[in-house]
Order: C-alpha cells, then sequence, then structure tokens
C-alpha cells in the first residue's frame, strides 16, 4: 500500500515538495535498505556466475578452497 502523501506547490500549482508521515517515512527507510541489500546480493551473484563461467572456460585460474579461504 503507497503511504498517505501531502504535496506542497507553488503558486501555479506545480508541485515542489512532498510530506510523508514519520511513520511511512521509516517504513520507507527499511524497504528501500532492503532493496539495496538485493540488489547487493543479485550483483555479486551474478558476479559469481560471470567468473565461474570464465574459469570453466579456462580463461582465469582455478582456486582451491584453501586458497579461497585464505584470502578472507
Amino acid at each position: 500500500m503507497l503511504p498517505k502523501v501531502n504535496y506542497i506547490v507553488d503558486g501555479k500549482g506545480e508541485k515542489l515538495f512532498v510530506q510523508v508521515s514519520v511513520k511511512d517515512w521509516e517504513k520507507l527507510i527499511v524497504e528501500h535498505e532492503q532493496l539495496k541489500s538485493f540488489a547487493e546480493f543479485r550483483n555479486n551473484l551474478r558476479d559469481s556466475f560471470r567468473e565461474s563461467e570464465k574459469i570453466r572456460r579456462g580463461e582465469k585460474p582455478t582456486v582451491s578452497l584453501n586458497e579461497f579461504l585464505d584470502e578472507l
């Protein structure tokens, strides 16, 4: 459900600002952070698949589990 908003307009009726309740604002912030986390996860997963494809094609050297853990 979309938050209830109030628009602040100029003398010509053009929207300048938006007002939302603190409760709705805090909910929007939480949702924004969740979307950012999801996007970061998706990008990291995509990069991992691309890297594994390069390894499969021999374009990138393989890494042992010990080498991988040492990098952490």
